[in-house]
């Protein structure tokens, strides 16, 4: 009997040895993870109208990510183990103000998982979207084939290249300004139109028809690839002084210098 105690005894000594190495060699596979690949969905509750990032940042690191084409994205991200994860995303709605949403996590000593995240989207300015639409045609009443429309907008200037006489604006239009303005230019005919001014309440127009009737000043007009459509209104030009930089004044209020030989 006192044999098969100690015995007992024994196995129990053993037992209690082995399942504490096994969780010393379980911790030591825990120390050995550096990071870990943390996934989520972000979701807004309204239409952002502009792109949102989000930023995972820790005492030894960070990482981000930006989404430009929808209002809810699948992210993963990787992140260090063992350390406090401070989850950022930045986003602003339509003419708000920037807007932050800040969580925190961990430490994680394994392999995470996130909630999905829905953020309450709330309206900072009023806002409206427009749709200004109308034609241009030159003075013989013929549509523009090769001329571009300018649209004067929250201290925002947008041109759009005309090519069958048709044009249409779309977009969000906040309430810094309380008009708009519009007019068109013709390539072909080197004329502009007069320049039309609306209330900024007047956000869904068809305006009709534009002539460009007027003598064009100088201007300049140029593209990169397919980059939007960059013109300089009202251009003069003055001499060079004895480095040989001329400068160019446009848009009345604005100038820029340029090297130049001839």
């Amino acid at each position: 009997m006192k044999r098969n105690t100690i015995y007992i005894i024994l196995s129990l000594i053993a037992f209690l040895f082995s399942c504490s190495d096994s969780d010393t060699n379980e911790q030591e596979d825990f120390e050995d993870i550096t990071e870990f690949i943390l996934c989520s969905e972000i979701q807004f509750t309204e239409d952002l109208n502009s792109c949102f990032t989000v930023d995972i940042t820790s005492s030894s690191g960070g990482e981000s990510y930006e989404n430009c084409l929808d209002n809810s994205s699948n992210i993963c991200l990787n992140i260090p183990a063992q350390e406090l994860i401070t989850f950022e995303i930045g986003y602003t709605h339509n003419c708000g103000n920037a807007q932050t949403y800040i969580e925190i996590h961990g430490p994680f000593i394994f392999d995470p998982s996130l909630d999905d995240v829905l953020i309450t989207v709330e309206n900072s300015e009023t806002y409206a979207n427009y749709n200004i639409s109308g034609t241009v045609n030159d003075c013989n009443n013929h549509s523009t084939t090769n001329g571009a429309v300018i649209l004067n907008l929250n201290g925002k200037q947008l041109i759009q290249v005309i090519n069958d006489g048709a044009f249409e604006f779309n977009g969000i239009n906040c309430t810094a300004e309380d008009t708009y303005s519009i007019f068109a230019i013709d390539f072909n005919t080197n004329q502009i139109s007069e320049t039309l001014t609306f209330p900024s309440t007047d956000t869904n127009m068809e305006i009709g028809l534009i002539n460009t009737c007027s003598a064009l000043e100088e201007m300049i007009t140029y593209q990169i690839s397919d980059h939007s459509v960059i013109t300089y209104q009202n251009v003069a030009f003055q001499a060079e002084d004895n480095s040989f930089y001329k400068e160019v004044t446009y848009n009345s209020n604005s100038s820029e210098s340029f090297f130049s030989l001839i």
